[in-house]
């Protein structure tokens, strides 16, 4: 302590050799699924588990982190290493296939190789989206057929869902009313409201209400 203190400038450290990473023995055949398009660092480290590594994903995940750095790896997939958010697939998945940035349409065409059922969900939400912005109630008997052909459980589920509301759902797609208005001064509303929580009295909310109208 007494050599510290005395010390003008902060001592010199020798940094440490370190030890070589545990996936090096591995490195090979990491390199390979990389050049073959596998560029999902859980998905890497499945695969090197099964094959004897006793590391941790997290060892994976700083062994490919420079190869994400390079231009291929960016156009292919510059997102971490645990792949998509169900929030960030769904909006991918509904997102028109001429439209977005190029390493999204080579994901999501991956994507759909490896799975055809995505390309199966892809193509009935979209018909589904392009159906209530076209107001064409005429096609919703037939979209509920090619739900349940599809033998997908979630979305039949999800179908049977608006079937529970069915008549709501039609009056959605054919007419061009909505509560949208309703749920829009609600929203207001309650903006104003949490504004003056616990500042004001019901006269000034009703003021203020009546003001912005």
């Amino acid at each position: 302590m007494r050599r510290y203190i005395y010390c003008e400038t902060a001592p010199p450290h020798a940094a440490g050799a370190g030890r070589p990473s545990t996936v090096l023995a591995f490195a090979g055949y990491l390199q390979q699924r990389w050049r073959e398009g596998n560029h999902n660092a859980l998905g890497l480290w499945q695969e090197i588990k099964a094959q004897g590594f006793r590391g941790e994903v997290d060892a994976v995940q700083r062994f490919v982190r420079e190869w994400r750095k390079t231009s291929i790896g960016k156009m292919l997939c510059p997102i971490t290493s645990r792949g998509l958010s169900p929030r960030q697939a769904a909006k991918l998945l509904l997102r028109p296939d001429a439209t977005g940035k190029k390493w999204e349409r080579t994901y999501l065409a991956k994507l759909c190789k490896v799975s055809p059922q995505v390309g199966v969900i892809q193509r009935l939400g979209l018909d589904f989206q392009q159906m209530v912005k076209e107001r064409r109630a005429d096609l919703f008997d037939d979209w509920l057929k090619r739900v349940e052909a599809s033998g997908i459980e979630d979305l039949q589920s999800w179908a049977d869902g608006l079937l529970a509301d069915e008549v709501a759902v039609r009056n959605a797609l054919s007419s061009e009313w909505s509560n949208g208005q309703v749920e829009g001064q609600v929203n207001r509303l309650k903006t104003i409201k949490r504004q003056m929580y616990g500042r004001a009295k019901f006269d000034l909310l009703r003021a203020r209400v009546l003001h912005r109208a």
